[in-house]
């Protein structure tokens, strides 16, 4: 019967505060904010709180949300969204000290400077991919789960297909590091930079019914975009 939000702040429910789960599963915060980046971070809070509720936590999967929430916008590039990216990181990270737990742990805005460096002085997928795992890591924690993921979106410029081959081959937690990479990049990019074959065969092997769940995002998006324009025109 407790509030989850007091659970997740107190840590009673979870020993993994500072974990990529935050991250991991994010995705729909952006999605359902085109633009609205505050929006984006707003709702990444509210999913982080229970199980999450931590200032590194809630700075990585803002940091996600955020991008993708700028990716969605007509003029965006890997520029902009990485950019976007890193303001969500650091808005994360200031929501998280104020309503979370401070824990300890490296910077998830820093590890993402030093996997950008990377991605930007990188020759080609496979190296970079090599250089963020040394440097950066590529495992359970948050701060290098979602850097690791930003540096791979730019080494790929942000090509969803390249994105997913790098963050599957970059060892260690690679499903995480692939999703998250390639969120960003399908955001980017949109559907149509999915081979048709390969969609094809992920509905027919499982149920997910991805049209039916990307209508209802978009459902979701535009009925908060009607309420902000609303809200301005009454201003």
């Amino acid at each position: 019967g407790t509030d989850p939000r007091v659970v997740g702040r107190q840590g009673r429910l979870t020993s993994l505060g500072t974990s990529n789960g935050a991250a991991m599963r994010i995705a729909p915060a952006g999605l359902a904010h085109p633009g609205d980046l505050e929006g984006a971070v707003r709702d990444a809070v509210t999913m982080c709180l229970p199980t999450h509720a931590t200032q590194l936590a809630i700075s990585g999967a803002s940091a996600v949300a955020a991008g993708i929430a700028r990716a969605l916008t007509a003029d965006a590039d890997v520029y902009t969204v990485v950019q976007s990216a890193f303001w969500g990181a650091r808005r994360g990270e200031e929501i998280g000290r104020r309503e979370g737990r401070v824990v300890a742990g490296p910077s998830v805005v820093r590890r993402m400077e030093t996997a950008v460096a990377l991605a930007a002085r990188g020759r080609d997928l496979i190296e970079t991919i090599q250089e963020i795992h040394a440097y950066v890591g590529s495992g359970l924690h948050i701060a290098e789960a979602v850097p690791a993921a930003v540096g791979i979106f730019v080494a790929a410029g942000g090509d969803p297909m390249q994105a997913i081959v790098g963050g599957v081959n970059i060892g260690d937690d690679t499903d995480t590091v692939a999703i998250i990479a390639g969120s960003m990049a399908g955001a980017l990019r949109g559907f149509r930079a999915v081979p048709k074959d390969l969609y094809e065969s992920l509905e027919h092997a499982n149920t997910l019914r991805l049209a039916d769940v990307a209508r209802g995002l978009t459902a979701v998006a535009q009925r908060g975009q009607t309420a902000r324009v609303g809200t301005e025109e009454r201003r």
